[in-house]
């Protein structure tokens, strides 16, 4: 039953994953202006993941390159942050984790 368990979480780990990438970049968010951002985050060669909240306006920094990213949208829980940065940016996969933005919840 134990492994039942642990076969089943880890599909809707993998389903949770491919919802993200099915999601077209348009409901993702949206680019930003540098200077709109609320916080930076530094991606570095070890950087996996990162967590953000709804409506978060983050710079990034990476390989020597900055870009912001507006992350207006619910669609998605998670996905690649490749998908919606300037190609070349970043030469490994980064995994952004959205959490939902309470505040602005009904």
């Amino acid at each position: 039953m134990r492994k039942r368990s642990i076969a089943v979480a880890a599909a809707g780990l993998l389903f949770g994953i491919a919802a993200g990438a099915a999601v077209p970049i348009s409901l993702l968010g949206e680019p930003a202006v540098p200077e709109q951002a609320q916080r930076t985050i530094v991606i570095t060669p070890t950087t996996r993941y990162i967590n953000v909240t709804e409506g978060d306006v983050i710079r990034f920094v990476a390989n020597g390159k900055v870009f912001a990213f507006n992350f207006d949208s619910s669609a998605a829980r998670s996905f690649e942050l490749n998908r919606v940065i300037p190609a070349g940016v970043l030469d490994h996969t980064v995994t952004v984790y959205v959490a939902r933005n309470l505040e602005t919840q009904p």
